[in-house]
């Protein structure tokens, strides 16, 4: 069973007023993935592994663009969940 975190809250803010003609903007990226796996040997030479994969995964973007002088505020955020699976075979040249 694997749980993991690989972008847990990593993100990214620029400063306000920083040498860009925006104001300055942020990023935020949430992932979890569960991977429960489980794995059979067939026999000394051979064996095969399966499991399903589950993500979750949540982005914001947040953004003061300047429209004609003025700042406009604009956000975004997703939140998603997929599901997929792996399958494996290992096939071994010499017994163990």
């Amino acid at each position: 069973m694997g749980v993991f975190a690989p972008s847990a809250g990593a993100g990214v803010h620029e400063r306000e007023h920083q040498h860009l003609p925006e104001p300055g903007h942020r990023n935020h990226l949430k992932t979890v993935v569960i991977n429960p796996t489980i794995a059979f040997d067939i026999n000394e030479f051979l064996s095969v592994g399966l499991g399903i994969d589950y993500l979750w995964g949540d982005v914001q973007y947040d953004k003061t663009p300047v429209l004609a002088g003025r700042p406009v505020q604009d956000e975004s955020r997703r939140v998603g969940r997929r599901m997929g699976y792996n399958f494996g075979i290992l096939v071994k040249a010499t017994g163990t």
